[in-house]
Order: structure tokens, then sequence, then C-alpha cells
């Protein structure tokens, strides 16, 4: 009885040991997973995330071989990303089993084979005979319910040299990688979504960037009115200035003349032409009130200058004149070049003619087109009948109107 006894004892105690160990190594592989966790919480380059990952598999666990493959989301098929193998092992070649890596990608399952050459699921692989593939293990890149790739791992020396327990384990930090690497493509996204954003906001407003990022920049035929404003005598005036003090004078008209004027009136920056802009009220979204948009800030913009004037005054910074020519017709407006380089540009003869008729105005004055001012819904404008004007590209005289914008108050009443 008592050698019974102490036999059942020996066998707790040895259960005991086993329970031990088995908690400790769980212990052990939980904080691994934290520090993995650490490792691959830092924003990285996909490129750089991928080999990072295989880095770190190969400190922990006992493998020859390593490989992620991604899903090209173009052909749908699994491209090799990174690999990695113990030293002096060549992995210049395709060394896994592409039976294997796509039965994972398609099943969505982990999976650990003993001896591949003779594992049923796998029958008929030539590469891995070829290969000699003994032990492997290969798991899905699941961050959600879609598999994006596959890690897979093998061992050419021994067989059944991986456990459930190892599976369980390279499962877990698929896991982790498979987060780590969509937290990437989204950081990459968002950074490229702020990129598109800025390009957007320097020819449109806010409201219409924000409409345009749910939409495209596909070329319309349109009607536009177009609105070119340039800087009376710049040349002379800046030949007297130091280029810091151009540039400065520069930016402070351009941004009140964009971003407080045309923006606000929801126009479209077309372009800068050195001191000129040439802005577009119908493009890329038009309404039935472009012109007067349009014309309301030509006027904005005169009774802007002079304050800006007042202001540079009292800087002993010169002041300026502004001479500003509208236009309407057809126009054919989108992003020319490319969907990384964004330049909008509405092409016609409208946009020409608008710079034609600026060449027109006088310092301090805004001429219209016939054509503007038919679109016109006010009609109780301040306007001047010009002569027929002859201007460059056209072969008949063109009907001009003179605006007297100090007798149309600026938006917010009596100018101050």
């Amino acid at each position: 009885m008592k050698e019974i006894l102490d036999s059942e004892s020996g066998s707790n105690s040895s259960l005991k040991l086993r329970k031990q160990d088995a908690n400790q190594r769980a212990v052990d592989k939980l904080k691994i997973l934290l520090e993995v966790s650490k490792e691959l919480s830092s924003p990285e380059e996909p490129e750089r995330l991928l080999e990072k990952i295989l880095d770190l598999l190969m400190v922990i666990m006992n493998v020859d071989r390593a490989a992620i493959l991604m899903v090209d989301e173009a052909t749908g098929r699994l491209e090799r990303q990174a690999v990695r193998s113990r030293t002096g092992m060549s992995v210049n070649y395709q060394f896994y089993s592409t039976r294997i890596v796509n039965y994972v990608r398609r099943h969505g399952n982990a999976v650990l084979t003993d001896d591949a050459a003779i594992d049923h699921r796998f029958e008929g692989s030539d590469s891995i005979l070829v290969q000699a593939i003994r032990a492997s293990m290969c798991v899905p890149l699941q961050p959600r319910e879609e598999t994006i790739g596959v890690l897979y791992v093998d061992n050419l020396s021994r067989s059944k040299v991986f456990s459930e327990e190892d599976l369980e384990f390279l499962t877990a930090l698929a896991n982790q990688a498979a987060i780590a690497i969509e937290n990437a493509r989204l950081s990459i996204k968002m950074q490229a979504e702020a990129v598109w954003r800025d390009k957007l906001e320097r020819f449109f407003p806010e409201n219409v960037s924000r409409k345009l990022r749910e939409g495209n920049l596909d070329i319309i035929d349109t009607e536009v009115t177009a609105l070119f404003a340039d800087i009376s005598d710049f040349t002379e005036m800046s030949a007297t200035m130091e280029p810091r003090q151009v540039i400065e004078m520069l930016n402070d008209y351009f941004n009140v003349m964009v971003e407080e004027i045309v923006f606000s009136l929801e126009g479209t920056l077309e372009k800068y032409i050195g001191d000129a802009l040439l802005a577009i009220w119908g493009a890329p979204y038009p309404r039935e009130d472009d012109a007067d948009r349009a014309v309301r800030a030509a006027i904005e913009m005169q009774w802007a200058v002079q304050r800006l004037n007042r202001d540079w005054q009292q800087q002993q910074r010169q002041p300026i004149a502004v001479h500003i020519g509208l236009n309407s017709g057809q126009v054919a407006a989108g992003n020319i070049g490319s969907k990384r380089l964004i330049q909008y540009a509405a092409i016609g003869d409208t946009t020409n003619v608008a710079s034609r008729i600026c060449n027109v105005a006088n310092g301090g004055e805004i001429v219209l087109s016939q054509s503007t001012l038919g679109r016109l819904q006010n009609r109780e404008l301040p306007l001047i009948q010009l002569p027929p004007a002859q201007v460059k590209g056209k072969a008949e005289p063109l009907q001009l109107y003179r605006l007297d914008w100090r007798e149309a108050k600026p938006l917010g009443g009596q100018p101050d």
C-alpha cells in the first residue's frame, strides 16, 4: 500500500511540475507577445515592418526559414514580400510550397504539418518533395475577416519539431503582425489623403474640396465665369524692392484675394501667374449665380486692396493698384497632369479673353464682358458701357463694361 501511495504521490508531483512548466511557458510566451506588440507598435514603412516581423520571429522561434507573402490587390495572388533564414542558408528562390500557402490563404486556417511529404492535404505537390520540406507551419495574416497574406516557417532538419502549442503561438504572433501591417497601410493612406487634401485646398474652398474627396476630378465641359486680376505696374514696382519684400507683399496680397475672397465666395483658384491670379466660378460644380459671385469677388478685391494699402502705408510699404477682367463662356475643366500632381485648369477661349479684358482695364478698375453681363442676376450694378474694344485673338471687337465698384458697397456694409 505504501508503495502505491508513494507512486501516486510521485505521479501527482510530476503532474504538478508539468502544469507549472506549462503555466510558466504560457507566461513566458505572453511576455514575448507583449514585447512583440511593443516592437510593432511604432510606425514603420510596410517593407521595413515586414522585415522587422521576421527578425523578431527568427529570434523567438526555432525555425530555419520564414517568409511573409501578401495578397497583391491588382492580381489577387500571393506575392513574396519578405524572407529570412538561419545564417548561411540561401533563400534566393521559392523555398515555400505554393500548395501550402495557397491552402492557408484560401481556407483562412493555420496549418501545421509534421512531415509535409506525407501530408495527404498536399499530395501531388512536387515543390514539397524537391525542397525537402519536413516540418512547417503556415498561418494567415487576418487583421479582420479578410486574409491579407500568410506567414510561413519551416524546419529542414527534423520532422515533428513543431507542436500545436507552437502553432498557437505563431498564430498569435501573426495576428499582431497583421494588425501592425494594417495600421501601417492605414497610416500611409491617411498621409496620402492628407497630401491630397492639401493639394485640393490649394485650388478649392474647403466645402468643395471635401466634396471632391468623395468623388473625382473628371474633365467636364461646363460654363464658367473667369476672373483675371493683375497688379498694375508690378514689374517696375518690384524692381525697387528687395526680393524678400516682394515675396512678403505677394503672400499678404494672395492670402486676402484667395483665402478671404475667392474661397469665401466658393470660387476655384485656377492658377497664379507671377503677380496675377486666375479664378473661375462654375467648375468643378456649377451654380446659377456663378457670374454674380465672380463679380462680387472682383468688387471685394478692390475694397480689400484699399484696406491693404492703408495697412502697408503704416509699415512704409508701397501701395498697389489692381486691374480686373471678367468673362463668361464654355471651357473644358479638370485635372491636368496626373492624380499625384494636381493642376486644376479650365481650357478654352473664355479664360484667355478674361486675361485680355484685364489688360483693357486700368489700375483700380473692373471691366467685364457682354457675356458676363448677360448671365448676371443682379441687374442693378453701376455699370458704364465702354466703346467696343479690339483684343488679341478676337476678330471682332468686344462690348465691354466698366463696373464702378465704389458705388457697390463691400460685403458687410460700409467700407471701413
